[in-house]
């Protein structure tokens, strides 16, 4: 039955069918990806179910109620409607309810659950629950329900969690299936060797693809780019790139050449890098012409070079929109050249122009006072967001206390800091406060005799906030030593906050 009908309804509330509510998601679109693009957001008629569910609010309100009050006014909702609305929902970032939506089609009678339903829903729970609940459903699922798509899903769970062994053990059982007709499942193993440092497993890998007669697409080329790069195995990477060039079958794409370019500069090598970035400029396209020329500003502020970032800036605004995260882009590159006056006039264009505040471009533009200790501009532009349309958001308060600290206002830091950790981030995004600047804290509390105030803080560090460990564990037991006056600073290390990991753009 391809339609959820009124009479469906009926057998919900009597009982004979179920709904259950959930919690979040997103998915494993590479194993279950439908041949029709999503649907633009605008396409949804004024009352479809989809356009309910885009004004539902918050992606943490579930989506149930919405789907039920579409059922009580008796209106109907194919199956292929909702596997869509579950990919959009994917697509843009609302994994909650992307999961809610899955896990209560499944509960109908009205549907029938295919593989890919299951291998969507599989990586849903790995991301929103973890990889133990996703072992857990994946013991649930019939025998022969477990084809390529859903030992697929369980793998790149595997290689999300970077569980060696168990992606592994996972990869052999698809060999022994016989599901290792195509490069997907390597693909995800090599990404894994990769992020591992397993270098000698990729190639192992690699070459065993070569051998099985698994041909190679250009995503497991630039795996093998990367991994060449970053062990500096630049001849390899060169004949790599060369043969990608000659080859008629596989086209070599910009990504190819970043990839490229960026092992170049982070060796030193800016002529050979500049000479990529030239070759990755020459693939530039309609439809990849937003990409590129953020990469390539990006990559230029990386190589120093001032006049290619605003040449390639010039680009850029010929194709009429400027995107948020060209902006944000554009802004992050002038302040990494310290070019504090340009970002500023960028600054106030986006300001004048902009059709959504982004918050990541305002924040960037904090942390770029900040690391420069002009705390007062940092300050009097955390005070104008909210009247520009914006809402500080955590980051904004961790990039304002590092502003604090380098500038010497230990008293302000602590506050900024503590306001950090307090202020409420999307769901499923936990802030990573500045490493030195929490140690920071933690001695000028010390110091003003606040042991307790000190402790509670560190205890909501460890609840709110992605903070490693054993720097929690030092500035514990720091604050437990009477011995210790001062923390040795350089030992807890020199990162910087990270813009983007904790926030989720309003506009691309």
């Amino acid at each position: 039955m391809n339609a959820l009908r009124f009479s469906c309804r009926q057998l919900q509330q009597s009982g004979r069918a179920t709904s259950k509510a959930i919690t979040g998601v997103v998915s494993f679109s590479a194993y279950c990806r439908n041949r029709t693009s999503p649907p633009a957001l605008s396409s949804a008629s004024p009352d479809s179910l989809a356009s309910r569910v885009w004004r539902s609010g918050h992606p943490s309100i579930s989506i149930v109620e919405v789907i039920e009050q579409w059922l009580d006014e008796a209106k109907q909702v194919k199956q292929s409607e909702l596997q869509q609305l579950i990919r959009d929902l994917r697509r843009h970032r609302r994994q909650h309810q992307a999961l809610q939506l899955s896990e209560w089609m499944r509960d109908q009678s009205c549907y029938n659950d295919s593989p890919g339903d299951i291998a969507v829903r599989l990586d849903l729970i790995s991301k929103v629950r973890g990889s133990e609940q996703a072992e857990q459903a994946f013991k649930a699922i019939p025998e022969n329900m477990r084809n390529f798509q859903v030992y697929g899903a369980l793998l790149n769970c595997y290689s999300r969690k970077k569980c060696v062994e168990k992606a592994e053990a996972t990869m052999d059982k698809m060999r022994e299936l016989n599901f290792l007709k195509a490069p997907l499942p390597y693909n995800v193993m090599l990404t894994l060797y990769f992020h591992t440092n397993n270098h000698e497993k990729l190639d192992a890998l690699v070459k065993d693809m070569e051998e099985n007669g698994i041909a190679c697409g250009i995503y497991t080329y630039n795996i093998q780019l990367n991994a060449y790069g970053a062990t500096c195995r630049f001849q390899e990477m060169e004949e790599l790139l060369g043969k990608l060039e000659r080859d008629t079958v596989v086209t070599v794409d910009w990504h190819s050449y970043f990839v490229g370019a960026s092992a170049y500069l982070k060796a030193g090598e800016k002529e050979k890098a500049v000479a990529v970035m030239k070759k990755l400029e020459g693939l530039v396209t309609h439809n990849s012409k937003k990409f590129c020329y953020e990469v390539l500003i990006t990559l230029y502020a990386n190589a120093g070079d001032l006049e290619q970032v605003c040449r390639i800036w010039d680009l850029y605004k010929q194709m009429g929109k400027i995107f948020n995260s060209g902006y944000l882009c554009m802004i992050s590159s002038l302040l990494k050249l310290d070019e504090i006056a340009e970002a500023e006039k960028v600054w106030e264009e986006w300001l004048l122009k902009k059709r959504l505040y982004d918050i990541r471009i305002a924040n960037q533009m904090v942390i770029g006072y900040s690391r420069k200790g002009l705390w007062r501009k940092a300050e009097a532009l955390v005070s104008q967001i909210t009247e520009n349309g914006g809402n500080p958001d955590g980051v904004t308060w961790n990039c304002l206390a590092v502003g604090y600290c380098v500038g010497g206002k230990m008293d302000d830091a602590v506050a900024a800091l503590k306001e950090a950790v307090t202020v409420k981030m999307p769901v499923g995004h936990k802030l990573k406060p500045e490493t030195r600047t929490m140690a920071a804290c933690i001695e000028h509390l010390k110091s003003q005799g606040e042991i307790e105030a000190a402790e509670e803080f560190l205890e909501k560090v460890a609840e709110n906030c992605h903070f490693p460990v054993a720097a929690l564990n030092r500035l514990a037991g720091y604050l437990k030593d009477e011995s210790q006056n001062v923390l040795p600073l350089d030992e807890m290390g020199a990162d910087m906050p990270t813009l983007g990991d904790e926030e989720t753009a309003q506009e691309p």
